[in-house]
């Protein structure tokens, strides 16, 4: 008895997922994409589910905030980081610059798909920022 619910339960996560990626899929067909589309674009060819490509933005953010020269607790929000994670970025950040292979290294832990997957990601990154940048620039 107790197989069929694991079953059942296995079975409802996967419908969960799915959907979601559909959600995801159906978002970035909208005729007029953010800046961000990029990346969620990269996320998802990456085959990153919903909550790496939260993680990823999440990370990424932090990076650029450190190159700043400003200190960031990756350690707090509602989706943590793997403690794996965590303690590499914290011994980063103690130097007061993040590089690309830091970057690189940090993705790894929680994205699948070892370099080539996180360079995707941090070039639809730089992609989406850029864009950004723009964009304030033309409004301002």
């Amino acid at each position: 008895m107790s197989d069929h619910s694991a079953d059942v339960i296995a079975l409802e996560r996967r419908i969960e997922y799915l959907s979601v990626q559909v959600e995801r899929l159906i978002d970035l067909q909208n005729p007029f994409p953010g800046p961000m589309t990029v990346f969620r674009k990269a996320a998802l060819l990456t085959a990153l589910t919903f909550e790496q490509e939260v993680l990823a933005r999440k990370l990424l953010g932090a990076v650029q905030v450190v190159r700043n020269g400003e200190k960031v607790d990756i350690g707090q929000g509602l989706l943590p980081f793997p403690a794996e994670t965590v303690s590499m970025f914290n011994e980063y950040a103690i130097e007061g610059t993040i590089d690309s292979v830091q970057t690189k290294n940090l993705l790894k832990t929680f994205v699948p798909g070892g370099d080539a997957a996180a360079q995707n990601l941090i070039e639809a990154w730089e992609t989406a920022q850029a864009a950004i940048r723009r964009s304030d620039h033309e409004a301002g």
